[in-house]
């Protein structure tokens, strides 16, 4: 879910630079997307509610200490050093 409300976020809210706004890949396919997830999310047993939660939790708190609270931009790996 978070994934959709993000490309929504970034393409349709607050247009990434030199992007223009296209209705279909934009808007309509991430929010199809949160949709679908949301209903799977909403048809969840509530342990596993729970243990996704508390996994999205620790996700946030780690990549908040990385990056100071948000305050510097995530650093990705160089896909290069794999090879």
């Amino acid at each position: 879910m978070g994934v959709n409300a993000a490309v929504f976020w970034r393409f349709w809210v607050h247009r990434a630079g030199g992007h223009s706004r296209n209705f279909l890949i934009d808007l309509i396919v991430p929010l199809l997307g949160f949709l679908f997830c949301a209903v799977i999310w909403w048809g969840l047993a509530s342990p596993a509610k729970i243990a996704g939660s508390i996994w999205l939790v620790a996700g946030l708190a780690i990549m908040g200490v990385r990056t100071r609270w948000f305050s510097k931009p995530i650093r990705l790996p160089d896909p290069a050093i794999y090879d």
